[in-house]
């Protein structure tokens, strides 16, 4: 994956939203600078590509540069997916409020 590609796709989705990357941040309650950080060649987790995916209903695939069709194709598993996410998300608060 190119991550040039990941960062220009990200920004140039916030820039058609209207937004700007500190304001998708803050949207999506992630760190400040969360977003930024994928210019300097970080890569994301699958977690935080399917919620940024979902954010500007695009496919996981046209952010990582992997096609240039931007539409998200549903498939049969989509609620099976969509059902583990919601999980994951209850897993993760239940443990950051365990951390703190």
């Amino acid at each position: 994956m190119s991550n040039d590609k990941f960062y220009y796709r990200l920004k140039m989705l916030c820039d058609n939203a209207g937004k700007s990357i500190n304001e998708v941040e803050k949207e999506l309650n992630y760190p400040r600078n969360a977003l930024h950080n994928y210019k300097e060649g970080r890569t994301p987790s699958g977690l935080r590509l399917v919620e940024l995916s979902e954010f500007f209903s695009v496919s996981p695939e046209y952010l990582l540069g992997l096609t240039d069709t931007k539409i998200k194709v549903k498939s049969n598993n989509s609620t099976e997916l969509q059902r583990i996410i919601n999980r994951i998300r209850i897993d993760v608060r239940e443990l950051e409020k365990y951390l703190k």
